[in-house]
């Protein structure tokens, strides 16, 4: 688990490292951090976001924000409990408050009760609602997806 954490820091920062220059609003937050605790069937998850704009440009009709993701949290089943990294690319829509957030990415996980030393590769989506201004600090977000489940989640820009 924790090689695959750093294989998902090492690519955070080389996507990083190329996204200067890419955004045409110079004071919009570029940085995104945010809490979001979520619950699916029997079970619950808490996690700590960071997300960095990769691409914005209000122009365009459809996907105004493209935003690199890194997630990392634990989860409880029902008599089991696991922890999770993620890494995926949130498409924000919308170019007011309120915004449509799709997400796109991959999730392992490990489960802490099983007896195998096996980590889980699966795909991680996820559609949901965002309240940020557009030169505000707060972000607000709910939705659902796979493997949050139904997810809430509060934060902060900068």
């Amino acid at each position: 688990m924790k090689s695959l954490t750093t294989i998902c820091v090492a690519i955070l920062f080389i996507i990083l490292s190329h996204t200067e220059g890419n955004c045409q609003i110079e004071t919009f937050p570029k940085n995104y951090v945010y809490g979001t605790i979520s619950f699916v069937g029997l079970g619950a998850g808490a996690s700590l976001n960071y997300e960095r704009t990769i691409n914005h440009n209000l122009e365009r009709p459809i996907l105004q924000q493209i935003n690199a993701r890194a997630a990392i949290g634990t989860y409880a089943v029902w008599d089991s409990s696991g922890k999770i990294a993620m890494l995926g690319a949130t498409g924000l829509t919308g170019k007011s408050n309120h915004r449509l957030e799709t997400m796109m990415g991959i999730a392992a996980s490990k489960n802490d009760a099983l007896e195998l030393n096996t980590t889980d590769i699966n795909l991680a989506v996820s559609v949901g609602y965002r309240i940020q201004k557009q030169q505000g600090r707060f972000l607000f977000r709910t939705g659902v997806g796979w493997p949050e489940g139904i997810y809430l989640g509060f934060g902060f820009t900068f």
